[in-house]
Parts: C-alpha cells; structure tokens; sequence
C-alpha cells in the first residue's frame, strides 16, 4: 500500500491552480514566441500580438497571487493548527478563482 506525503486540501487545490497557470503561461506567450522565433518576424496578426502581452502580464500576475496564497495557507495551518480545518478544497478553490479575478482586473488597471 503506497502513501505519498499527505498535503492539506486548500494547499492542492491551490497547487492545482498553480499548475493549470503555468500550462496557460506556456500555450498563451511561450508558445507564439517561439514560432515568431523561428519565423524570424510575427506571423500571429496584431490582435493574437495584443492576447499574448496581456496573456504574459495577467498570467504573470495570477501565478504570483497564487502562489502567495498558497504560502499563506500554509502559515495558517502552522500557527492555527486547530483553525485549519476551516480551510476546506472548496474555499480553497473559491479563494483561488477570486484570485484569477483579481489577477485579471489588477493588469488591466495598470495597463
């Protein structure tokens, strides 16, 4: 019978946003990148070139959100231990789609 290391279920859910951010890093500005590279010019038109700053700036935005939630969770697990409970993958998913928002509505403002 395999156990892995037990992780707390807000700190998974968030983990898993973090995961799908970096996947969208990688579709939305890597990726168009590195076609125009080896294209040596923009081939994507003027309107995927605008997706693709906003893409960078706003995913870029999100992931440090993310991350700073996840750290944190998990300072509240360590000094309320008893109170973590309250920290269920539901809120945690909650907590990180308000995130994804405030990412997005931050990077527009400042753009």
């Amino acid at each position: 019978n395999y156990r892995a290391i037990k992780l707390h279920k807000f700190i998974v859910a968030t983990i898993q946003h973090i995961a799908v951010c970096d996947l969208l890093t990688a579709i939305i500005s890597v990726l168009p990148r590195a076609v125009s590279l080896l294209a040596n010019c923009w081939v994507f038109g003027n309107d995927l070139m605008y997706v693709v700053g906003y893409g960078f700036y706003s995913l870029t935005a999100v992931g440090s959100l993310l991350i700073s939630v996840m750290t944190c969770s998990k300072l509240f697990t360590v000094k309320f231990p008893f109170r973590a409970r309250l920290l269920t993958e539901v809120r945690g998913h909650v907590v990180c789609m308000a995130m994804w928002v405030l990412g997005s509505i931050v990077i527009v403002a400042v753009l």
